[in-house]
Order: structure tokens, then sequence, then C-alpha cells
């Protein structure tokens, strides 16, 4: 398992802006490349995204784990340049939504060792 860190309130490369909040991509040998939340700015997601050399259009599938802002605001960015992901979302996510939107509302598993936890109080 890959993980990049592609949003955060401090960066470990330079170059990279960081702001409050926080994504990265989960790489799994076998298994769609997942977006895990998508920051607090679409503008600085996308930049960032760039920098570490990573294609929006090849993500499949988002999670977003809560519906704070600093967890979904880049998202309605992201779908501009990716309309294909499946997103995935809590029972309390009421926003921008790409063509395939499933409800996590208890634990699932995604993929072969891919599983998908919900926090329902946020």
């Amino acid at each position: 398992m890959k993980l990049t860190i592609i949003y955060d309130n401090s960066v470990f490369r330079p170059g990279l802006q960081s702001d409050w909040g926080f994504s990265c991509l989960v790489e799994v040998d076998n298994t769609p490349k997942i977006l895990f939340d998508t920051g607090a700015n679409g503008k600085i997601l996308l930049s960032n995204m760039r920098k570490l050399n990573i294609n929006p259009a090849s993500i499949d599938e988002v999670f977003i784990s809560h519906a704070h802002f600093d967890h979904v605001g880049g998202l309605s960015s992201f779908l501009k340049v990716n309309k294909k992901a499946k997103i995935y979302v809590p029972p309390s996510f009421a926003g921008p939504v790409g063509e395939e939107v499933i409800t996590i509302k208890r634990p699932t598993k995604l993929h072969e060792n891919v599983f998908l936890l919900v926090n329902l109080m946020a």
C-alpha cells in the first residue's frame, strides 16, 4: 500500500502548498486508485496533484471521511476534471456529487484489504 499526502497543514516537499485540511492518494496493488478526502481548497488540491505528478483523471474513487469543509472543500474542483470517479460519502454529507455517489452507513469492505469506516457523528 502506498499513501501520498496531497493536502495537509504542513508539507513534506518544497513547492507544495499547505493549508488547513487533508487529502491523500491511496494506492493498493490490483485495486482502483482512491482519493481520500479533498482538502479545503480545490485550487490547492489540483496544484499539489500536478506537482506530485498525480493525474486527477486517473483516480477511480473518492472517499469522503466526514462532512467538514477542510475535508470536502476541494471536491467540486476535483469533479470538474474527473466526472467518472465513484464517490463514497457518509450519511451527513450534502454537497456536490459525481455521476455515482454511494452513501456509506456502516463499515464496508470496498476491495480486498480495503475497508471504509464512517464517522456517523461528524
